[in-house]
Formats: C-alpha cells, sequence, structure tokens
C-alpha cells in the first residue's frame, strides 16, 4: 500500500464499471509502471542518501533501499507491465487477423464462439467452453451476491453494512429487468470521509497506530468486478443475437433427460438435481448448530420444517416453493445484516455489555472479528462469556461433502418417482385389469407370467438400500454412545424394544417420533438459554456431527420408504380395490416380504457375541473398576487375589448365557422377550449412571466399555431378531456338524478340547430339555453322535482325495507329513537339552552383581575384617583388558574352556577397600586368649567368606550367593600374628594361598572359586595388618588393613607411572552366569531333569497311546460308512423335539444294540455299491 497504487486503484475503479474507459485506463497503467520502474530504479542511485534527510515519505511513496535486489524489488510492476503489453498484443492480433482474412468480428465477446446453447449438453468439456462464454449470464446474479456476501463476512464493519442494506434492496426487486434498472446504482463505490471515533476500527477508517487492512480492498475489488461483468451482461441480454446464442431460459429446455446418464455431464447433472435440496439443507443444519444464539433457532426451525416435508416439497407449484425459498433467503440475508449491526456493540460497547447486559451477549452470540483490538476486549470475547465464535467452526470443515448425499432414497429425488408412479400408475392399473378379465372369462389360459430377472450382483449401494434401517440403528447407537447422556439414551432403548421387535418392520408412528425427538433435541441444544448451556457443561467441540448423522440417515430410510410405498400404511388399503388383486409394482415386489419368513435360529452369533464381552471383560476388567487402570489380571490371580468387580462382572456375565441357553432350549419366546427387557434396561442402567460413579470417568472416555458396549448392542440385535422371528421348533446336534469339511472337524475338535465345555453343554441340555433318557444315556448318545461325526469327516475327505488301488504312497506325503512327524518327535526327546543350551546364551540375560562383601575371621573370634563393594567399585572390563586377561591363559586349556561360556560383560571386578568398614573391638581377656590359642600347637583356622547379591527380578532362583573358605595357618604364620597382636611388630603378616580372588556367580545360592583359573601356587597371598591409633577421649581403636601382595595382583588395570601408587585392598574377580529371561523362567526353572520328567514324558505317554492301542478300538475306528448311525442319531434328535418320547427310547436301545453287536454293526456300515 503506497501513493504509487493510488492511480491503479482509481483507474480500474471508474474503468471496470464504464466500458469505454478501459483502453485509456490500460495505457494510463502502462505509462504510469513504467514511471514507477524509473522512479525505483533513480532512486537506487548512491547520489541518493535517505539518511542524511531530516524528513522521509519516501516509503509512503512507494520507494525504498533494495541492497543490491532490484530485480526482486521490481518483479510485481514487470508483471504488471507483461500482461498489459499482452492484453495490447491480443486486441492488436484479433484486430489484425481481421482484416487480412476478411472476417467479421464476432457477435459476441467471448472465447468460444462456436460453442453456444445448443451444444451445452453434448459433454462436459462442450459444458465447460460454454460456461467460460455465457457463466454471469446464467450465474452472474448468485455469484455477485456470493462476493457479497464475501465481503461482509470479512469486513464486519461499516461498510459491511452498507453492502448488506444494498444486498436487500437488491433481492428485495423479483424481476430480473428491475434488478437491471438498479443495478447502476449498486456496483459504483462510495467514498466516505474522515471522523475522529472509538469505533475506528469498525468504520475502517485510517489509523496511524494501527493501519487498516488492505486485503479488504482485494475483496471489495472482487466485488467491483463481479458487479462490472453482470453489468456488461444485463447491457447486451437486450440484443436478440446474444440471447439466442447464449440461451434464453423463458423457453421449453431443449437438453435431452439426464436420467440415462449418456454422460459425466449427464451425471453431474443427477447429482445436481437429485441432491442438491439435501445438501443445502444439510449446510443449513450445520449453520444453525455450530453456534449457539437466537439466529442459529430460526435456521434449526427452517431445517426441519423442509426436512420434514421432504421431497413432497418440489411437487408443490413453482410459485409456492420459490415463496418458501425466498423467506429463507430472506432471513439468511436479515442474520447477515443483523450481525454486522450488532457488531458494533461486540467490539465498541464490549465491556458495558459483559457487566450489564451479558444475556445479550449469549442471546446474539456477539464476537467482535475484527484482530488486534484491546485485551480487554479480546479476553472477555473468550473467557468471560464463551462465544462460539471460532472454536466451533471447525466441525463444519470437517463434515464431509458426502454425507449430504446419503440422505437421497435413489438416482431420482423421492418426488421424481412419485410423480412418475402418479402418472404411469392408472395405464399398469388398467391393463392388468383386462388381463385379469380375459384370464377369467375367455377360454384360453392366461398368459404366462413373465420369467423372474437373473440375479445381480449385489453393490453396496444395494445394500445400503436394503437394509437402510440398520444404518439408522446403528448411527443411533453411535450417538448414544459418542455423547453418553439422557437425552440419547432413550434412542438404543426404542431400537431394541421397539423398533427390532416390531413385525414386519417399525411403523411409521416409531420413525416420526425418533425423527421429532431428534429434531426436539437439536433445538434443546441450540437454546441460549437451556441450562447446560448457561452452566457450560454442553460445551463440546463437534457435538453436532451424530446427530447430522443420524437425521441424514433417518430422513435417507424415509424416502426409501415412501419409494417402495411402505411410509403411509393406510396408502396401500386406499389403493388396493376390492375386486382387484394387490398391485403387481416392481417397487413393491423387491421388498422381501418378511412377516412370512422363516424361523431363524441366531443363537450361535449371540453366543458369540457372549464370548466376545465375556473376553473383553476378562482381559479389560481394569477399564470397569475404581484406581485400577494399572492392573494386571495376570498378577492379581497368581498373587491369589481376587477383585470383587472382576469376580462379580464374571459371574454375572456368564450367569446371563447359561439363562440364554436354558431359554434356547425350552424355546421360550416371552421368557426371551422379558430377559431382553431386564437386559437392555439393567444394561444400560449400569453402563451409563453406575459405571462413571465407579471408576470416576465418564463413558466416551472409556474405550474398552465403549467396545464391550457395541458388541452388547450387537447382541441385542440379535435377539430382537430372535423374538422376532420366534425359536426354531428343532434343535439337532452341535452347529459345527451341519457341514463335514476339514474346517468343521478341527473346529469340532477344539470345540470338546476346551475344558467342561462339552461335559456343561450336555448337562444343560439334558437339564433344559424333555427327554426319557437318563444323565448317563444322554452322555452316550451324544459321545457317539461326536464320534460319528468325526469318522464321516474322515470318510468324507478319503472320498474327495481317493487313493487308487496298488499304488504307493507320494513322496510328498510321506516326506511332509512324516518328516514332519520324525522332526516333531526328534524335538520333544532333545528339547530340555536344547532350550537349557539356548535360553542362556541366545536369550540369556546378564544380572551383574549389585553387592560384593568379604568376611575375615579368626578361629571362632569376632570378624577381624569386613568389607563391601558397590556400585562405583563394581568395575567392567574393557575390550582390551578382557584379552589381556584371556592371554594370561593361552597354555591352559582348562581354562580356556571355562571362558568360552562367557563374554566380557559377565565379568565384573569387585574392588575392596584395604580398612575393615568395623573396629577391632575385642575384650582383652579374649585378645589373651587368642594369643594363647595361637601358640599352641594345634590347627588353627582363618575363614574367608564371601557373598554376592544379584537382583532377582532378572530370573536368578536366589538373591544371595554365598560361600566360604578355611585354610589353617602354620607356625611361622602363628607366630607372626602373636607378635602383631602384642604390638612387638607393625609389619604385614603374609598369609599363604588363602584368598580365592575368581569367584563364580551362578543363579543359584552357592558361589564357588573358579578352579581353572588358578595356576600351581592355588589361591592368592593377602597381608593382614593390625593399625592403631588414640581417640580424642583417650581410648585405644584397633582395626585390620587387609592387602594383596604385588606378586599376587593381576597384570591388568594398572595405574599408569607417575598417577601414584595403589591403595591397599583386595581385587574380586567376579563371573556371572546368564539367567533366562522372565517370560521363559517357567520353564528354565524346571532345569534339564524337571523337563524331561515334566514334559518329555508326559507328551511321550500321550504320543505312545496314539501310536499302541489302536487294534483295540479298531472296529469302532475303521466303520465303512457313518451314514445310517448318523441317522439314527439324528433321528433320536427329531423324535425328542417332537415330543415322541416313547419313540426315543426305541431308537435309543436300537442304538445301544447296534454297537453291542459287531455283525450288526457291520451290516448297517457297508459302504453302498
Amino acid at each position: 500500500v503506497c501513493l504509487f497504487n493510488v492511480v491503479f486503484v482509481v483507474s480500474w475503479a471508474v474503468a471496470l464499471p464504464c466500458r469505454g474507459w478501459r483502453p485509456l485506463a490500460s495505457s494510463v497503467c502502462t505509462v504510469w509502471t513504467c514511471v514507477i520502474a524509473v522512479s525505483k530504479m533513480l532512486y537506487q542511485l548512491n547520489a541518493i542518501q535517505p539518511l542524511s534527510y531530516s524528513s522521509n515519505c519516501t516509503m509512503w511513496l512507494g520507494l525504498r533501499k533494495t541492497d543490491g535486489k532490484l530485480l526482486d524489488y521490481l518483479r510485481y510492476n514487470m508483471v504488471m507491465l507483461a500482461l498489459l503489453a499482452f492484453e495490447v498484443t491480443v486486441y492488436r492480433h484479433q484486430e489484425l487477423y481481421g482484416l487480412r482474412s476478411n472476417v467479421p468480428p464476432p457477435p459476441t465477446r467471448t472465447l468460444f464462439h462456436e460453442v453456444t446453447r445448443q451444444h451445452l449438453d453434448n459433454g462436459l468439456l462442450d459444458c465447460l467452453k460454454y460456461f467460460a462464454n455465457y457463466f454471469f449470464y446464467k450465474f452472474g446474479l448468485e455469484s455477485c451476491f456470493l462476493l457479497a456476501v464475501n465481503v461482509i463476512g470479512q469486513r464486519m464493519d461499516l461498510f459491511a453494512v452498507g453492502h448488506a442494506f444494498g444486498l436487500i434492496a437488491i433481492l428485495s426487486r423479483r424481476s430480473r429487468k428491475q434488478i437491471a434498472l438498479i443495478w447502476k446504482k449498486y456496483y459504483y463505490p462510495w467514498r466516505w470521509s474522515g471522523m475522529d471515533s472509538n469505533l475506528v476500527k469498525w468504520l475502517f477508517l485510517p489509523d496511524h497506530l494501527t493501519p487498516p487492512n488492505p486485503l479488504f480492498l482485494l475483496y471489495d475489488f472482487l466485488l467491483l468486478l463481479g458487479a462490472s461483468v453482470q453489468l456488461l451482461v444485463f447491457e447486451e441480454e437486450v440484443q436478440p443475437t446474444y440471447r439466442v446464442l447464449a440461451g434464453d431460459a423463458s423457453g421449453i429446455n431443449p437438453a435431452p433427460n439426464c436420467i440415462f446418464c449418456r454422460s459425466y455431464l449427464d451425471m453431474m447433472k443427477v447429482v445436481m438435481f437429485c441432491y442438491l435440496f439435501w445438501f443445502v439443507l444439510t449446510i443449513i443444519f450445520i449453520t444453525g448448530t455450530t453456534r449457539i444464539s437466537i439466529f442459529c433457532m430460526g435456521y434449526l426451525v427452517a431445517c426441519f420444517y423442509f426436512l420434514l416435508v421432504g421431497g413432497d416439497l418440489l411437487l408443490k407449484p413453482i410459485r409456492i416453493i420459490l415463496v418458501y425459498w425466498d423467506w429463507l433467503i430472506g432471513y439468511n440475508i436479515f442474520v447477515i445484516t443483523m450481525k454486522n449491526i450488532l457488531s458494533i456493540l461486540a467490539c465498541g460497547y464490549i465491556k458495558s455489555l459483559v457487566l450489564n447486559h451479558c444475556w445479550l451477549i449469549q442471546l446474539f452470540s456477539l464476537a467482535c472479528t475484527i484482530k488486534g483490538y484491546t485485551k480487554l476486549v479480546r479476553s472477555g470475547n473468550y473467557y468471560l462469556f464463551e462465544t462460539d465464535s471460532e472454536e466451533e467452526e471447525e466441525p463444519e470443515k470437517q463434515l464431509p461433502d458426502r454425507s449430504a448425499f446419503q440422505a437421497s432414497p435413489s438416482p431420482v429425488p423421492p418426488s421424481y418417482s412419485q410423480a412418475l408412479g402418479l402418472r404411469y400408475r392408472p395405464q399398469k392399473a388398467d391393463s392388468q385389469r383386462e388381463e385379469q378379465h380375459e384370464g377369467e372369462h375367455g377360454s384360453s389360459p392366461p398368459p404366462p407370467e413373465r420369467a423372474p430377472p437373473q440375479p445381480q450382483e449385489l453393490t453396496a449401494e444395494d445394500l445400503l438400500r436394503n437394509r437402510s434401517e440398520m444404518v439408522c440403528y446403528l448411527v443411533m447407537v453411535l450417538n448414544h454412545m459418542v455423547s453418553a447422556s439422557c437425552l440419547t439414551l432413550p434412542l438404543p432403548v426404542c431400537v431394541f424394544l421397539w423398533a427390532m421387535l416390531s413385525v414386519p418392520r417399525p411403523s411409521k408412528r416409531f420413525w416420526m417420533t425418533v425423527i421429532i425427538y431428534t429434531e426436539k433435541m437439536e433445538l434443546d441444544r441450540s437454546k441460549p438459554f437451556h441450562p447446560p448451556n448457561i452452566l457450560g457443561v454442553e460445551k463440546r467441540e463437534g457435538y453436532v456431527v451424530y446427530d447430522l448423522l443420524q437425521l441424514l440417515a433417518l430422513f435417507f430410510h424415509r424416502s426409501i420408504l415412501k419409494c417402495h410405498g411402505l411410509w403411509d400404511q393406510n396408502s396401500l388399503h386406499q389403493d388396493t380395490r376390492p375386486d382387484d388383486p394387490p398391485t403387481s409394482s416392481n417397487e413393491m415386489n423387491t421388498t422381501p416380504p418378511e412377516e412370512y419368513s422363516a424361523v431363524s435360529d441366531v443363537y450361535v452369533a449371540m453366543f458369540l457375541a457372549d464370548t466376545i464381552d465375556f473376553i473383553i471383560t476378562v482381559f479389560g476388567f481394569w477399564a470397569f473398576g475404581k484406581h485400577s487402570a494399572a492392573a494386571d489380571i495376570t498378577s492379581s490371580l497368581s498373587e491369589d487375589q481376587v477383585p470383587e468387580a472382576f469376580l462379580v462382572m464374571v459371574l454375572i456375565q456368564f450367569g446371563t448365557m447359561v439363562i440364554d441357553r436354558a431359554l434356547y432350549l425350552r424355546k421360550t419366546v416371552v421368557g426371551k422377550l422379558v430377559f431382553q427387557v431386564i437386559l437392555v434396561f439393567g444394561i444400560h442402567f449400569w453402563m451409563f449412571f453406575i459405571l462413571p460413579s465407579v471408576t470416576e470417568r465418564r463413558f466416551n472416555h472409556n474405550s474398552v466399555a465403549q467396545l464391550w458396549y457395541i458388541v452388547k448392542c450387537v447382541y441385542f440385535g440379535l435377539s430382537a431378531y430372535q423374538i422376532r422371528s420366534g425359536y426354531p421348533t428343532r434343535v439337532l446336534g452341535n452347529f459345527l456338524t451341519k457341514s463335514h469339511s476339514y474346517l468343521n472337524l478341527f473346529l469340532f475338535q477344539g470345540f470338546r478340547m476346551v475344558p467342561f465345555l462339552t461335559e456343561l453343554r450336555a448337562v444343560m441340555d439334558w437339564v433344559w430339555t424333555d427327554t426319557t433318557l437318563s444323565l448317563s444315556a444322554w452322555i452316550c448318545v451324544e459321545d457317539i453322535y461326536a464320534h460319528t461325526f468325526v469318522l464321516k469327516c474322515w470318510r468324507e475327505s478319503e472320498r474327495r482325495y481317493p487313493q487308487p488301488r496298488g499304488q504307493k504312497k507320494k513322496r510328498v506325503v510321506k516326506y511332509g507329513m512324516g518328516g514332519l512327524i520324525v522332526l516333531l518327535l526328534i524335538c520333544i526327546v532333545w528339547f530340555p537339552l536344547l532350550f537349557m543350551s539356548l535360553v542362556k546364551s541366545v536369550a540369556g540375560v546378564v544380572n551383574k552383581p549389585l553387592d560384593v562383601s568379604l568376611t575375615i575371621s579368626l578361629g571362632g573370634y569376632q570378624p577381624i575384617f569386613t568389607m563391601s563393594a558397590q556400585q562405583n567399585q563394581l568395575k567392567d572390563l574393557s575390550e582390551e583388558d578382557y584379552l589381556s586377561f584371556i592371554s594370561l591363559y593361552s597354555y591352559t586349556p582348562n581354562a580356556l574352556q571355562f571362558f568360552e561360556a562367557y563374554t566380557k560383560d559377565d565379568l565384573t571386578v569387585a574392588e575392596l577397600e584395604g580398612s575393615s568398614n568395623s573396629l577391632w573391638t575385642i575384650s582383652p581377656p579374649s585378645r589373651q586368649y587368642l594369643s594363647q590359642v595361637l601358640g599352641q600347637d594345634e590347627d588353627f583356622p582363618l575363614t574367608i567368606s564371601w557373598t554376592i547379591q544379584r537382583n532377582l527380578t532378572l530370573g536368578a532362583k536366589a538373591e544371595l550367593a554365598s560361600g566360604k573358605h578355611v585354610t589353617y595357618l602354620d607356625d611361622d604364620t602363628r607366630l607372626n600374628l602373636i607378635h602383631l597382636l602384642a604390638g612387638n611388630t607393625s609389619a604385614p603378616v603374609v598369609i599363604s594361598q588363602v584368598f580365592p580372588c575368581f569367584m563364580r556367580a551362578p543363579s543359584d545360592s552357592n558361589a564357588k572359586p573358579i578352579e581353572q583359573l588358578y595356576k600351581e601356587e592355588g589361591y592368592k597371598d593377602i597381608l593382614l595388618a593390625l593399625e592403631r591409633s588414640t581417640s580424642q577421649s583417650g581410648e585405644l581403636q584397633e582395626w585390620w588393613i587387609v592387602d594383596q601382595p604385588a606378586h599376587s595382583l593381576q597384570p591388568i588395570r594398572r595405574p599408569a607411572s607417575g598417577i601414584g601408587r595403589r591403595g591397599a585392598g583386595l581385587e574380586l574377580f567376579v563371573f556371572s552366569d546368564k539367567v533366562s529371561p522372565p517370560s521363559l523362567g517357567f520353564l528354565a526353572g524346571y532345569g534339564i531333569m524337571g523337563l524331561y520328567a515334566s514334559v518329555v514324558l508326559v507328551i511321550g505317554k500321550f504320543v505312545r497311546e496314539f501310536f499302541s492301542g489302536v487294534s483295540h478300538s479298531l472296529m469302532f475306528e475303521e466303520l465303512p460308512s457313518v451314514d445310517r448311525i448318523l441317522k439314527l442319531c439324528t433321528d433320536i434328535f427329531l423324535v425328542r423335539e417332537t415330543g415322541e418320547l416313547e419313540l426315543e427310547e426305541e431308537l435309543y436301545a436300537k442304538l445301544i444294540f447296534l454297537y453291542r453287536s459287531p455283525e450288526t454293526l457291520i451290516k448297517w456300515t457297508r459302504r453302498t455299491q
């Protein structure tokens, strides 16, 4: 924004509405651009020094120093000059071409002269060319209105109010000619004089502190450009030639029917004409729900009215339709104008409104949209009265556009289909009556019926149309699951206890109840004085998304019911005459007659849903209790602690499964209905009232509870379908025995392997089924049926994959199955050795010492030395030190073999300080007696004991590993100790071969010295010295110092020369065994022998039973054909279900005799030829 650019603004502000001045404006702008470019280049001369001037206004003019970046500084001027030159070149080229070719100028100023209204419907490309020519002729007014609304919404100041009043004045003129007459008064820009006011920003006046936003000029220019182009259209459309080429809207539409979708343009037309009505209603709904004010209430009322009327609105006369729509447009313009007028209150008087009239802010949702206002206004705008101006605009952006399309029932809107049905139904009815009359009174038989159509592939669209009510149910459940409020709670309850129990389908009363309830719920939420809105507890982002989806799904289903004539139940009786048969409309034939559907059995699906909920309860029980977010059921059970919440939920879940099984076996529909009602109310009360109070978390913040609830809703739907269809009269066998494939075989075997599941099912079936058999006889029949089913599966596999006679087995089978069995048996035999070897070498974890303690005792007296090494005193060897350590034993095979099992990470050096950490407090009599014992000829022991502490959680068997070594002192050593105790000498005493400096710390509690690492001289020597000092109180204090001689130290880890002498102390090398990881500790704890005893022998026993004892069961295993036996078992089930109990006894006796008589069994199981 500078003074140089004023010429451009003024030139084009005048030239755009006056077409004759446009060449002059182009010439002026071209010359002025060159002047600006030259001025900017001259300003870069070194002779011009802006810093030397006392007053500099060059920035205001548009001049500044560029520091060598001249091309970047002039880029906009160069682009403008190039565009102006290109415009002149085009005009000159067109004029020259017309003169040379003697071609008259085109009648209209268009891009594609050969494209007219006749080419509009030829295809998508011709459609784009036509709109490039005549877009403003068709949609110029609408585009200008949108640009005006954009200017109003962007500015929100005094000029915006002027634009709003101008828009109202134009829209009040209904005729296009009247709008063209006042258009010249609308497009010309207004000028206003400056004034001093507190509303300087709202009035968009110049301000030295905060300059006005220049982007508003761009919006104004776009509006001026659109208005100028529309003025040009108004001037040219008076000519008949222009109207002929562009196409006049007053005549009959010459376009072909777009319903047949001959091109992509027709598809776009179908989308536009069929879905635009619903899309506009969706936008109105979003507009009314993104904010909470009295203006939004009007949008919601209008939206709900149009939704309730639906496609019937399009069947009314055009004049009435336009009246409704004009009222909606007028209300929209009224809201835009009022918001601009009220913005003066939000920007200028917000402080007084907050203090005195807060209700007014809530009522009209006042918010100042001008950025950069005072902090007081901004703070009041955001946190004092909770306006929805910014933070709730996101859901509108996130809503997919396609959601509005889902509300349409078919490619043709409902109004079209109804109109076509009203038009063609009398002709069809007359032809049907004539055919019926000829069939009844004529001698010839009636003509054959038309062959039914061939089945077509089911698409997702067909599935959505056929099961649109399920979509509505799903959206209602999701809405309640996400909101978890009392307002949405009746929706799923009505779904499971009303809609899904209605036969054959939910009535119109249900759908109208749900629609009106949803709309009423939205109106309550949008009320500015609704108590939750005033308190702020209902304020959340995206709260309206699921309500919008729910409404769209409901109206989508309503439109489908209307298309099939099922919405108004009385219409079917009104159209059917007493002497006419029911209508044979294709719409009615496509609807399956659910009232005549057969009885269904969905108990398996219900049981599966209950099982999934049971698994969710077991593995996610922490989500159903208080302070149990970090709990683990495995750790709780391992500590013999059962959480009460977990126990109650598991028992209730299991109890409901048992009750459901009992109702299924008794086939009690009334009991199932009562059970359904109790479960629906009980679970909803528990999940949405009790559970949040127990867990102190809202339901919509508990993901595990949401997953449990959605699976339970699937169970409720299946249960309602079972109640509506009724229980089957015959429950024969297991659902897995319906087929005889490998999948059924393996699933059935897995079902029988579940502990107590087969037994519990058999006992429950016997309890709740009327029978004359005893429990043992019942179990016998079940076992025979299961065994026969398994044999049937194997016989079916032999039939499908036959083996020719005299042909050897293929190598693929032998090496595949046989090789796998051999490999499996070998792995079982050598599993303990392989496991214990690999579990530590490959997956082992290094368990380094945490504390190393050493104690030295003389005889049975108090220890003379006690020291421990921790943390920094436990050192690790580097790779170089470890290799040098191993090189010391290069010629010791036993030592090298020992090093193969360890790495440098397993070795830890414990540096024990030489001075004891405790004083040697011995009484004088004991001291004298110790000297006497040392002087005798008896053996005197010296004991060194050690303790190594590890991390028990890593997998070690014991936390502490300890050991000791006892050495008997020789005469010279005892004599030196006597002199040291008597104080005759202070020289340290050498104890030979007493200190085991190499220690192995296994996973158990026994730490032993490593004998392979000690050379011929044995253990290391140590030096014992007794230090004495006198305390401040005059008492004598003594302590022992232990050190290693230089020859007994390992030649590694020595300090460099010049650093200093090593202090007294001991070095203990600890080799830690790797432990198994905690995940495999339960197996590694058995050891090799334990694994052989508990794993290999047990598996071997089962394998031996498979390979031996086959001959004893050969008569019952190798049955050629078991169809008759299966038929006999099925007959027993059948007569039991029909109540023929005497026949059940006879058939059971026949089955028992069959298995007792091998000859009869052979006859019955012969393969039929």
